[in-house]
C-alpha cells in the first residue's frame, strides 16, 4: 500500500522523519503527524481536547491552548483558576 501526504512545513516532515525512525511505519508516522498538526491548529484556534499515553502507559486527557486571551483570562500560574479559589480552571468552559 502506498500514502502520500502533502506538507511543507519542516517541522511535520522532521516530526514524520523521527516517528518513522522509532516506529519502523510510515503509516503511523504520516497519521501521527498529522495529529499533532490537528491538535496545533485547534489550540490556535480556541481550546484543543486531547488523550496521550504517557511513558508509563497511564492515559491523560488534557486541554490545551496557544490563545494568549484564554490564558490570562483563567489560568494565574499556580493552578487555581482566579474565577473560584477552590477549583482548578476548565477549559471547557473557556470562551473568548
Amino acid at each position: 500500500m502506498n500514502t502520500m501526504l502533502a506538507t511543507t512545513d519542516t517541522m511535520t516532515l522532521t516530526r514524520m522523519a523521527v516517528i518513522g525512525r522509532r516506529t519502523n511505519s510510515a503509516l503511523m508516522a504520516g497519521a501521527k503527524a498529522m495529529m499533532v498538526e490537528n491538535v496545533k491548529n485547534q489550540m490556535r484556534n480556541g481550546v484543543a481536547h486531547f488523550v496521550y499515553m504517557k511513558k508509563s502507559g497511564e492515559l491523560r486527557e488534557a486541554f490545551g491552548t496557544t490563545s494568549k486571551a484564554l490564558v490570562e483570562r483563567y489560568i494565574n500560574g499556580n493552578g487555581i483558576s482566579p474565577i473560584s479559589s477552590t477549583s482548578i480552571a476548565s477549559p471547557r468552559n473557556c470562551t473568548e
